[in-house]
C-alpha cells in the first residue's frame, strides 16, 4: 500500500542559469514507477552518476529513504564490490579501481572483483546483510567458486557452489542466506577457470522501492558509455523502471562545446532505451560548484536534450538541480561543501538534495494539490506549476 505523500518544503535559493525550466516531464518519465508501486510491486531505480552519488554524504541515501518512507522498502540495490570489504587473496585476482575505471571496464560501477586462473587461494567479503544476492558474469570459460562461513569454534559451513560456467554470456544471480548474523563469507578458488562478482544486492519481499548505483568517482559520460559487455547483462538483469542520470561535474572538465556533450548524452540514453525500453529516464544535471562551463555547457545540453526527446514522446524528464538545489553561494553559506564540490560527510548537503530529487518524484507518481507545492525560492515563498 502507497504510504500518504507528505508536503515537502524545499529551501533554496536563485542560481547562476535564469529563465531555466526547472521541471519537465516528470510525470510521463515516472508512469512506470509510478504503476508498479501503485500495483504493491517492486520498482527499482538505477542512478547513473560519479563521487556525488556514493561518496559519504552523498544526496542518494537521502534519496532512498524518503522513496521507502513513502512506498516501502524493497531493500538495497546494487552494490559494486571492486576492493571493499575484501580480505586479501593468496591467488591471482584483480578488481576494479575506486575513484577510476580500468580495464576490462565492467559492470555497471567498475567495481568487479576477479578470481583469476592459476595457483588456488581464498578471500572473503564482508555483506551487509544475512540474505542477499550476489552477481556474477556467466561465461563459456567461467570457473567455480566454493563459499563457506567460519565459525568462532573455526569450524565451517559450506554453502553450495558457485558455478559460472554458461553456454554464452550472461548474468548469474547467486542468493544467499540464513548467515545469522555471521556477514563475512570467505571464497575459495581452486584456479582453474576465472570468475568475476560484479556486485551484491539485498532485496527483500516487500514491497517498495529499491535503488542500485551505478557511479563511480570521477566518472562522467564516457565512462557510462564505453563499459563491457557485463554492464548491459546487469541492467537488464536488474530491469529498472527508472534511470536517475546525476552527471556533469566531472564532465566541465572534459567538454568545451554542448553540441559535442549532447552527443555524448545522447549516446548513452540511446544505449538505456535499447536495453530497457520500458524504463524512464530523468535527467538532473548536477550541483552548482562555479565553474562556467556547468552554466554553458552542461546544464542547457541537458535540457535541449530532455526537450528534444520529449517531443519525440519519450519518457525522459528533467529535474534542474543546478537551479532547484541553488548557487554555489549558497550552498556554501549552509555548509553543505566538503570541499567546494562534494558535500560535507554529515550528509545535511545530500540530505538538501535527495529531498529536492524525492520530493519531485514523489510529486511525480502521486500527484500533489497544485496548492501544496512549493518551493522557497531567494527567500520568497512562490507557487510552482509542475510541468507533466
Amino acid at each position: 500500500m502507497i504510504r500518504n505523500l507528505s508536503v515537502l518544503l524545499v529551501t533554496t535559493c536563485a542560481s547562476a542559469v535564469s529563465n531555466a525550466a526547472t521541471t519537465l516531464n516528470l510525470g510521463n518519465a515516472l508512469a512506470p514507477t509510478a504503476a508498479i508501486l501503485k500495483s504493491g510491486g517492486q520498482a527499482e531505480i538505477v542512478v547513473m552518476g560519479d563521487s556525488l552519488s556514493f561518496r559519504t554524504g552523498n544526496w542518494v541515501s537521502s534519496f532512498t529513504s524518503s522513496m521507502q518512507s513513502a512506498y516501502g522498502n524493497a531493500g538495497v540495490g546494487n552494490r559494486g564490490v571492486g576492493a571493499h570489504g575484501f580480505g586479501t587473496y593468496s591467488g591471482p585476482n584483480s578488481y576494479g579501481v575506486l575513484n577510476g575505471d580500468n580495464a576490462p571496464h565492467s559492470g555497471i560501477d567498475g567495481l568487479w572483483r576477479s578470481w583469476g586462473t592459476g595457483a588456488a587461494g581464498y578471500s572473503y567479503i564482508d555483506v551487509k546483510g544475512d540474505a542477499g544476492t550476489m552477481q556474477f558474469s556467466a561465461t563459456p570459460t567461467g570457473g567455480t567458486l566454493t563459499p563457506y562461513i567460519v565459525h568462532p569454534d573455526n569450524s565451517r559451513t559450506y554453502l553450495p557452489a558457485i558455478n559460472t560456467s554458461a553456454t554464452a554470456n550472461g548474468i548469474l544471480n547467486y542468493d544467499f542466506s540464513g548467515l545469522a548474523g555471521n556477514r563475512r563469507i570467505y571464497f575459495a578458488a581452486n584456479g582453474a577457470a576465472p570468475v568475476q562478482m560484479l556486485g551484491v544486492r539485498y532485496p527483500t519481499q516487500d514491497a517498495g522501492v529499491r535503488v542500485s548505483l551505478a557511479a563511480n568517482g570521477g566518472w562522467g559520460v564516457t565512462n557510462h558509455i564505453d563499459r563491457d559487455w557485463t554492464r548491459d547483462a546487469q541492467l537488464q538483469a536488474i530491469d529498472p523502471s527508472l534511470y536517475v542520470v546525476f552527471l556533469g561535474q566531472n564532465d566541465q572538465n572534459r567538454y568545451t562545446t554542448k553540441a559535442d556533450y549532447k552527443a555524448d548524452i545522447d549516446t548513452l540514453l540511446d544505449k538505456l532505451v535499447a536495453l530497457t525500453p520500458d524504463a524512464g529516464i530523468v535527467l538532473t544535471g548536477t550541483w552548482d560548484t562555479g565553474g562556467t562551463k556547468l552554466r554553458d555547457v552542461i546544464i542547457p545540453a541537458f535540457e535541449e536534450i530532455a526537450a528534444e526527446r520529449i517531443a519525440d514522446g519519450q519518457r525522459v524528464g528533467w529535474l534542474n538541480i543546478y537551479e532547484l538545489a541553488g548557487n554555489q553561494s549558497y550552498l556554501a553559506s549552509q555548509g553543505f561543501f566538503a570541499d567546494g564540490i562534494h558535500f560535507d560527510d554529515a550528509g545535511k548537503g545530500g540530505a538538501h538534495v535527495g529531498g529536492i530529487v524525492a520530493s519531485a518524484l514523489r510529486a511525480a507518481i502521486v500527484p500533489e494539490p497544485a496548492s501544496l507545492s512549493m518551493l522557497m525560492v531567494a527567500g520568497g515563498l512562490m507557487l510552482r506549476r509542475r510541468h507533466r
